[in-house]
Order: C-alpha cells, then structure tokens, then sequence
C-alpha cells in the first residue's frame, strides 16, 4: 500500500506540473492553418496520403563583405530574420580573421535590411569601431558596466514585440556564447528599443550550462527556447526546451522533445550516429510550430569535414513536444548548393510567407573548412530556399484496399475531418490547393461536435470548389460563411469527380 501510494504521490505531481505548461491556443487568434503535415489539426483521414515537398534553392543573397569589412572572411545564419512593418530585418554571425584568432575569436553580430527578402543592404550603422572605422553594420552590445563589448556569439535569435510597454525591451535577444573552449557555454539575453543597441539583462547568464540553441517564440504567454544541450549529452545531440515567463528567468531544466539516435534494442537496430543539431528554428503559425533542424549525421570516416547534415522538418502544438510528419524528410537537401558548398547546412530562425511564396533563409556550415583553409564552403554564406506560398505538403488521393466489383460500390471517396474549431465573427474557410476543375473538385462540409452533418452546411448544400488557388474561399448557398456558427465545428472536405487523383489540398485556414 506505501509503494501504491507513494506511486500515485509521483503521477499527480508529475499531472500537476505538466498542467502547469500552457496549452493550446485556440482563442483569441487571428488565423486557425489546418496543414496536412499536422496530425493534430486533421486527425482523421482515408484515401489519402501526405507528400512533403523540399525548398526549391535560389542561390546566395548576402555574401562576404570586402577585406575590410567584420563579415568578410565568413558569414553564418544561426541568426533571424524578422519583418517590421514593410522591412526585413536579419541578424546574422561575421567573421574576419585580420582581427580574429580562428577558434576563439567573437562571431560579430552585424545587421541587414531588404525590401523584398532577395536583395540585402548592409547598413552603415555607425556604432562600433572595427579596423580602425565605423563604417559597418555591426550592432552594438554594451556589458553590465555599460561598456561597449564584443561577444562570441554562436546564435543569434530576436523576438520583436512592439506592444511591450517598456520600450526599451520591444526587441528581444538570445544570445548562445561561448565560453571556455570547449565547450560551448551558456545563454546570454539583450533587450533593445531599435534592434541595433542593446544591453544585457543583469542576470546574465539566465542558462548557465551548455546549450546550443536555433529556435525562439512566444507561444500563449510563454517564451520556448529550442537547443540542444548537455542535459542529454549522454545521449547525443536531441531537441530539448526551456521556458520562460519574463525572457530572464529560465529554467535550468529542459524537456526532450525530439531525438533521432537511439540505442540498440530487441525491436531497434540502433543507430547513434543520427543526431538533432542546434534543436530547432522555429515558425509560430498560431495553433501549429513549424521547425527546421538539423539533420546530423556522422560519417564513416573523416570527422566533421565529411558531416553531411541536411534540414528536417518537425511541427509541435505545445512547443515542448516534436514529432516529424515523415521521418527523416530533408525539407532543405543538403546537396545541390548553386556554388557548390559543403552540404552541411543550418538553420535559422528566419521563415516568411511573401506575396505567393514562403521564403526560408538558412546558411552553409563551413567552420571547418575554413580552419583547414578549404576554399569550396565560400564562407558560409546567407541563402534562400522557396515554395509556392504554404505548398510544404499536400494530400493526395492513395487507397490501400484494391477494388472489386463488390468493394466499388461501397468505397468512400477519399476525405479528412478536422479538429473542432471555433468560428469568431468575420471568420471565412479559404483553400489552398492544386489540381481543381470540372471533374476535379473539393466537397466542403461543416459537421458538429458528434460529427453530424450541420443543415445549409452539408449534403446537398456543401460548397464545391473547382478552382485551383493559394487561398480560394469557400461559400455555401446563400453566401453562407463559417461565421454564422455559434459551436464548435469539424471541417470535412472530399475529394470528388472523375479525376480526384489530381486533387493536392495543401492547407485550410480559418480567419479573416
């Protein structure tokens, strides 16, 4: 009975604690994604399967600066990209070895701007003195004593959060910094009115122990940092997390949300060679994380100068816990780099949905092979990957059973339901999707909580939708939107027509 009760002692605390973690973010909102990837938001389907699609890449849009420049022997995005107003704003690592001892010289944090995400301007922001002039972009960071100061900083990740009523705490900065080498040590959090001069927070460091971190949000009042870090060491690099409420006081704890490498078992082979690298960056679409991480891989033979380390994709719905749509997906290959650098690439935190296209910004890793003066991994580099706007994945139409002439008959056609959501006044059901026409088409129908068809939503008043879009709205009779439910509702879309093979539905969203 003691064993019994200490037991159950152990469970409620362990309940009471993860209750204590925030959860889903289902209102207030200004847009619900339903993404096939998401098995969350469309928990149910048949005759269908999902399809991940990789980043088409388009080169190199920041290289070096000149010799003179603090970005000109090498560049890494371990950084962000964040858009303020109609600019795009990327914070990013520089190197230039003139002043710089290779290992333990500081990765400067210099600054760019675009209009468009493809051309960047290096501003000459006129704050730090490097090699003798202040005509650079490199941000300033001031110490304790207010002391302008240069930082070894191995990741660079900026919240902006212009409704803070400190203003000088509207641009929020984590920095990973390194300390005696190795290994890397700590984390380190700035705050600035402008982006550009900030100052530390006086309980630096709020990590003390190593983490290596790629991903940052703010996700229903709670800050998430995303990293890998020596809390699993003895497992390898894993996707762990931290928390915060007020961006200073962090836990020293973290949870392991995600890894690749496991020991060998009766029903696991083994494979410890398969790592998650710098955790995960991270994209808050609201009521689903998107991540880019990683994809360590060890070789055989070489050590780091042959790693091959793609990007994968993972999504998360409490930003604590990870999974992968489709293990082992490379969302970004490591190969095919248009000047032909070392496919070992990484992540940032520096994703955006520009006019039709989803842009995603990442680097080449080439620390490497700069010590060992190699020449093919051009510095690193800041590059761009895009897919037409939120295309990631779709659903297209797979049956496992084969038909016969008694199963025909019988056979739904191919469909998914959605989680419940709840419609809010000026809500509409938009579609993105490929492959629509005459004998091509998308049945749209709204069911109640008991899965029951909803009259003037259902049936023979279902919305047909035979037009191809990114973001195709859906009316039933009468110019009847989602808005006009009061309760919750499923959303259950089919695929009919002759030709429902063509069909690829890449997202719902419920919103304005």
């Amino acid at each position: 009975m003691r064993i019994v009760t200490i037991v159950c002692l152990v469970f409620l605390t362990s309940v009471a604690s993860a209750a204590e973690l925030p959860g889903q973010p289902m209102s207030p909102r200004s847009e619900v994604v339903f993404f096939p990837f998401d098995d969350y938001s469309i928990p149910f389907i048949y005759g269908l399967r999902l399809k991940l699609h990789a980043g088409e890449k388009h080169g190199v849009v920041v290289p070096l600066g000149g010799p003179e420049a603090p970005d000109g022997d090498m560049i890494e995005l371990y950084g962000s990209v964040i858009r303020v107003d109609d600019e795009f704003r990327m914070w990013y690592m520089g190197r230039n070895f003139k002043t710089d001892d290779f290992q333990h010289g500081p990765f400067r944090i210099c600054y760019a701007t675009s209009h468009d995400g493809v051309k960047w301007t290096k501003p000459d922001l006129n704050l730090v003195e490097f090699l003798g002039s202040r005509k650079n972009n490199l941000v300033m960071q001031t110490d304790k004593d207010g002391n302008q100061t240069a930082i070894r900083a191995q990741s660079i990740l900026v919240l902006h959060e212009p409704d803070d009523p400190d203003i000088d705490r509207r641009f929020k900065m984590m920095i990973e910094t390194e300390g005696p080498y190795p290994p890397n040590a700590s984390g380190r959090a700035f705050f600035s009115p402008d982006g550009i001069r900030w100052t530390p927070s006086k309980r630096n460091p709020v990590i003390t122990h190593n983490n290596e971190p790629s991903g940052l949000v703010r996700f229903n009042g709670c800050y998430y940092l995303n990293a890998h870090n020596i809390n699993f060491w003895d497992i390898g690099r894993v996707l762990a997390t931290y928390i915060s409420y007020d961006f200073e006081t962090w836990t020293e704890a973290s949870n392991l949300g995600f890894r690749r490498s496991y020991d060998e078992t009766l029903v696991h082979r083994g494979d410890g060679k398969q790592e998650v690298h710098m955790g995960a960056a991270l994209w808050n679409r609201g009521n689903v994380l998107i991540g880019f991480y990683g994809m360590w891989q060890y070789p055989e033979k070489g050590g780091n100068l042959k790693l091959h380390m793609p990007l994968g994709f993972v999504v998360s719905h409490d930003a604590v816990h990870y999974s992968e749509p489709i293990p082992d997906f490379e969302i970004i290959p490591g190969k095919g780099e248009l000047d032909g650098s070392w496919p070992a690439l990484q992540q940032a935190q520096a994703f955006e949905n520009i006019g039709d296209e989803t842009y995603v910004w990442y680097s080449c890793w080439d620390e490497y092979g700069w010590a060992n003066k190699d020449p093919s991994n051009n510095g690193g580099l800041v590059r761009l990957a895009k897919w037409p706007r939120d295309r990631l994945g779709h659903f297209h139409e797979f049956y496992c059973e084969k038909l016969t002439e008694e199963t025909a008959p019988n056979r739904k056609p191919p469909h998914f339901v959605t989680r419940l959501v709840v419609p809010e006044k000026g809500d509409g059901l938009f579609v993105n999707a490929d492959g629509l026409g005459p004998d091509s088409r998308l049945k749209v129908e709204l069911l109640d909580e008991r899965l029951q068809p909803i009259p003037g939503y259902s049936g023979e008043s279902a919305a047909l939708l035979t037009q191809s879009g990114l973001r195709q709205p859906i009316h039933w009779a009468g110019g009847k939107k989602m808005d006009a439910m009061s309760s919750p509702v499923r959303i259950q879309v089919e695929y009919a027509g002759d030709e429902s093979e063509k069909i690829q539905v890449y997202a719902l969203y419920v919103g304005r």
